[in-house]
């Protein structure tokens, strides 16, 4: 239902007109709806579609939008223009005082992505951000939250990218509502400590990866410590190597025989927990870490196939019972 605007008189439309930002304006706009009960609302806000916008400092007196090609658009030249961001919102050197920019006067965000360069961001700041570009689906952060934390912001997002995993981080995930049926998490460090990414039995991983119509894919990064002693010369040592295999016997001891490593996965209706291996300090060392890339599935006993299959399920079965 459209709202009612002309149940007001034209000075108090006007008075509403006066106090309201080019945003609030837009939205007054987009409520009111029919064309010819906007005279009040005069002028009018226009919009202006980009698909990038770039923000930086709390204090910049312009947006650098991106549709074809960067432009400048400083607030002061545009104060009857609304820029509706349709792609991605890059948000960068903030403070607690972003919000007062008086950029986000003229800005409509339904963007898809958001990506925060901040290594420190505050929950609080967060929030604020969020009542901005609440619809994000995909978010890309240098900090770290806790995921009920994330979704309760944004109940949308789909994929997600933060420096590190959490203690705690697969209870989380098992008591999560996902709206989508894709989940895709990944980490973006050096990698963390064995006991912190596998915080969690092999049994909730199952638990999770069975949830129905879910497709699931998990990225996490342990890092390798050789044992001591062991140093890095021109080449690779055998205590690195051994060191890795180790690590990846651990980690596939840990999944146990429900899950398998997978090589090549063809499906992309496949939950999968892919596990990266770095040596641990061996870019401090000015040599490119040999990683180990692991790629786990759920493991489910193939189907039978071929005339006889339907008898041979039939007396399984009641093989089974008889037991």
């Amino acid at each position: 239902m459209p709202f009612p605007y002309n149940a007001l008189s034209f000075g108090l439309q006007q008075r509403l007109r006066e106090l309201s930002n080019p945003y609030e304006v837009y939205r007054l706009q987009d409520a009111v709806g029919d064309e010819d009960n906007l005279s009040g609302i005069m002028p009018l806000v226009r919009t202006k579609a980009c698909d990038y916008i770039y923000i930086t400092g709390d204090a910049e007196p312009y947006v650098i939008t991106y549709t074809k090609m960067p432009s400048y658009f400083p607030p002061d030249h545009v104060r009857q223009v609304i820029f509706s961001v349709r792609v991605n919102v890059e948000l960068e050197n903030l403070t607690d005082d972003i919000m007062k920019n008086p950029v986000f006067d003229h800005l409509y965000c339904y963007a898809k992505k958001l990506r925060i360069e901040q290594g420190v961001l505050s929950y609080e700041l967060f929030k604020s951000i969020s009542q901005r570009v609440k619809n994000v689906s995909e978010i890309f952060m240098e900090s770290t939250f806790t995921f009920p934390e994330v979704m309760r912001l944004f109940p949308n997002v789909y994929k997600l990218r933060m420096p590190c995993i959490y203690k705690g981080w697969m209870q989380d995930l098992l008591k999560m509502k996902m709206k989508s049926s894709k989940f895709d998490f990944a980490t973006d460090d050096d990698g963390q400590s064995f006991e912190t990414v596998f915080d969690f039995e092999a049994a909730d991983l199952a638990t999770l990866f069975n949830k129905p119509n879910k497709f699931i894919t998990l990225n996490v990064c342990v890092y390798v410590q050789p044992e001591a002693g062991v140093k890095y010369p021109d080449s690779y040592t055998n205590g690195c190597d051994e060191a890795m295999e180790a690590m990846v016997e651990k980690v596939i001891a840990h999944l146990g025989p429900q899950f398998k490593n997978q090589d090549d996965i063809r499906s992309i209706n496949v939950s999968t927990f892919n596990v990266s291996l770095v040596p641990k300090n061996m870019m401090a060392s000015g040599m490119l870490p040999r990683c180990r890339e692991l790629m786990f599935t759920l493991y489910k006993e193939p189907v039978p196939k071929g005339p006889f299959s339907k008898i041979r399920n039939f007396f399984s079965k009641g093989s089974s019972k008889s037991k």
